[in-house]
């Protein structure tokens, strides 16, 4: 199993506080990439959020142009917090399981 958090958009003010492109929010993904290596079949499962972050001090700013997909991702993850991070990664392994064929039964009792 490997976790994966990948960006799926960041939305950003044109102008804020004299600085332009300032990321306000962004949507992201965290997938657990389950794969059986003997048949190829894939169990992923993703879960999907959004944080808007705090804009009220740029101090740190870096620039659009600069940001790469792990400085965001590091900034979804500071948003969240560890204890968050881990809890959407456990969930995203857990589920990757029950997807596995004989792992879980759909149904209602008769």
């Amino acid at each position: 199993m490997k976790i994966v958090w990948t960006i799926r958009n960041a939305y950003k003010y044109p102008t804020l506080s004299g600085k332009d492109n300032v990321v306000k929010r962004i949507s992201y993904v965290c997938t657990c990439e389950n794969r059986n290596t003997e048949n190829g079949e894939m169990y992923d499962y993703s879960v999907r959020g959004n944080v808007i972050l705090d804009t009220s001090n740029l101090d740190t700013f870096t620039e659009w142009k600069d940001l790469t997909n792990a400085d965001i991702v590091g900034f979804v993850k500071e948003k969240l917090g560890a204890e968050k991070v881990s809890e959407i990664e456990d969930e995203a392994k857990l589920m990757s399981e029950f997807n596995k064929p004989n792992n879980s039964v759909s149904g209602l009792p008769e």
